[in-house]
């Protein structure tokens, strides 16, 4: 073994930069201490145990290593920047492996971005393009490599690069950060890493002036700690945290006041959720497509175009909101999905705990159960003496409940307007209200405010609240004559001649910017196309809302098919509507 250190800058095949003179290899370690590029394929590292001590590379304070385009770095052994800098070109390769060590398969090597505290040049980059992308893989006869943050102040950059088997066993990490100031960002864009692959960020809390963001990356590892993280205490007013058409495997820690998590073409998907904290209220959130197969999500803020789905089939809560930073906010243009068949008592889709002052719920699609049914009410609105709601053109199965754990009080729901409910057990219950509790306050909803709605085959009586006057004036009961009512997802994976199943659909939504994707498999589409299958051909419902629009979450449609509501529904077999 030879211990190379650097005395003048240069590339790495030139002999005379290094003392003593040679080139390194395989079976050797190097400190730099000038800036290096490495012009040629390289094996480098004694091949130890992990954290042994012997450092294969060290990079030394304010110098840059640099990795030239379509070069491969093979690492036999540990690194670290001792606040230095690494660079890899266009095409370059980093490969951990441990193939050589004794007990290959259990030795992890990694490259710590930092050694100590505040080192503002511990950064690497993985500079890829396009059409050469970089690499940072493992040698599938060794353990599984991965990127550390060290210590804190680190940094990391990674444009166009696909990421193999890159996880710490440990603890399910694939790469890691500690990014403390605006030199230090956290930043993936155009990124893959396939199903080996821990999880991806920071460590930290992030703090002001940061750069954490998430640009078209496609995760497919959920190896125990989630796909992603990103977390923040306190209001951030400058740097940013962003997540646009990403796609996570796993869940997404977004414990993260601030971020701003949207579409730029195709909308993101969290294929097993999202957690969140005690007031995070985020930004901006929507056009995402969120999946929890055993409950629902826990909401702070507001949201819009987003596609729920959860899997939890007794007693459904999808969304549960908790207290806010915000005086209101709203649940807007949203898909609401249950990827069950609804059992033992039905759930409320909104379970109003302790939301903002004003949650207003409007232009939202309530899809059918798995048996073509109702699987819970629009909203309970719990809540408190100083909540109060506002419903308005949604499209549901069911309507709304006051009273059940809070008596409510008058004006507690201030409006209740341009709403569709559509009995699909064609029993004649649905209402669009229910007061469920044993002394109900009168005009907890006015007459005023309960108008402009519609509801078919539901109640004789659908105001079920005492009232002081009488609601629905203005009301249109009718068969809306949806183009596709109760329509879900694996009905959207049909019409895209996939196998019409959930499944299919979540398969191909995966496939996010990977090889072989079907761009029309995405987030965005699957929300429009579930929603444009519930607008109404019922001239009677055009133009009839409080505000002049359609009845219901979405606008008339001149006929081109006459289903009737009671064929449309009940009838759905293996997906397919009769």
């Amino acid at each position: 073994m030879t211990a190379y250190v650097t005395n003048a800058a240069g590339n790495w095949s030139t002999t005379t930069i290094w003392t003593p003179n040679g080139t390194p290899g395989d079976g050797d370690t190097v400190t730099i201490s000038h800036a290096v590029t490495m012009d040629q394929n390289t094996t480098i590292g004694t091949s130890p145990a992990e954290d042994s001590g012997t450092w294969a590379i060290i990079v030394d304070s304010g110098v840059t290593l640099t990795i030239a385009a379509n070069v491969t770095l093979t690492l036999r052994g540990d690194a670290k920047h001792s606040n230095g800098r690494t660079i890899f070109s266009a095409g370059a390769t980093l490969e951990f492996d441990s193939s050589q060590a004794t007990d290959p398969t259990n030795q992890n090597y990694h490259w710590d971005l930092t050694d100590t505290i505040n080192q503002s040049e511990a950064n690497m980059e993985f500079n890829g393009t396009s059409g050469n992308h970089c690499t940072v893989q493992s040698n599938a006869s060794g353990g599984t490599g991965y990127i550390d943050e060290g210590t804190i102040d680190a940094g990391l950059e990674a444009y166009f690069t696909d990421f193999t088997d890159i996880n710490n066993p440990a603890n399910n990490r694939g790469v890691s950060t500690y990014p403390n100031g605006s030199d230090m960002p956290n930043i993936f864009e155009d990124c893959t890493f396939d199903d080996g692959c821990g999880r991806i960020g920071p460590v930290n809390l992030l703090p002001n002036n940061v750069d954490c963001h998430y640009y078209r990356v496609n995760h497919q590892g959920d190896t125990g700690s989630g796909s992603c993280i990103m977390t923040a205490s306190g209001t951030l007013s400058t740097g940013t945290r962003e997540i646009k058409d990403c796609y996570f495997k796993g869940s997404v820690n977004l414990n993260c006041r601030n971020a701003t998590i949207h579409a730029e073409t195709y909308g993101n998907v969290f294929e097993n959720g999202y957690s969140t904290a005690a007031s995070t209220d985020f930004d901006v959130f929507e056009d995402t497509l969120v999946y929890n197969a055993t409950g629902g999500f826990t909401l702070y803020n507001d949201c819009d175009r987003i596609y729920w789905i959860m899997g939890q089939p007794s007693n459904p809560h999808l969304i549960n909101l908790q207290d806010a930073n915000n005086t209101s906010f709203s649940i807007r243009d949203c898909v609401m999905e249950l990827n069950e068949t609804q059992t033992g008592d039905t759930g409320d889709l909104i379970l109003a705990t302790n939301g903002p002052d004003t949650l207003i719920v409007t232009g939202n699609v309530i899809t059918l159960d798995n048996a073509g049914k109702a699987w819970g009410t629009l909203c309970s609105c719990l809540g408190n003496a100083g909540q109060g709601f506002e419903f308005r053109h949604n499209t549901a199965p069911a309507g709304i409940v006051v009273g059940e754990t809070y008596n409510s009080h008058a004006g507690q729901i201030a409006d209740y307007r341009s709403n569709l409910i559509w009995d699909v057990e064609e029993d004649n219950t649905a209402v669009h209200i229910t007061n469920i509790n044993g002394s109900p306050i009168t005009d907890v909803l006015s007459a005023d405010d309960a108008d402009f709605n519609c509801i078919w085959q539901g109640s004789a009586s659908p105001y079920d609240t005492p009232m002081s006057g009488t609601p629905g004036t203005n009301d249109v009961d009718v068969d809306p004559m949806f183009i596709n009512g109760g329509a879900k997802l694996e009905d959207w994976d049909a019409h895209l001649g996939g196998a019409g199943t959930f499944a299919n659909a979540m398969t191909e939504l995966g496939k996010l910017h990977l090889s072989g994707w079907n761009s029309s498999y995405n987030a965005k589409a699957a929300l429009a196309w579930v929603r444009d299958q519930h607008k109404v051909q019922n001239t009677s419902l055009r133009d009839a809302g409080h505000d002049g629009a359609t009845i219901g979450a979405m606008p008339f449609q001149a006929p081109i098919q006459t289903v009737p509501i009671n064929t449309q529904q009940n009838r759905r077999t293996r997906g397919q509507w009769f």
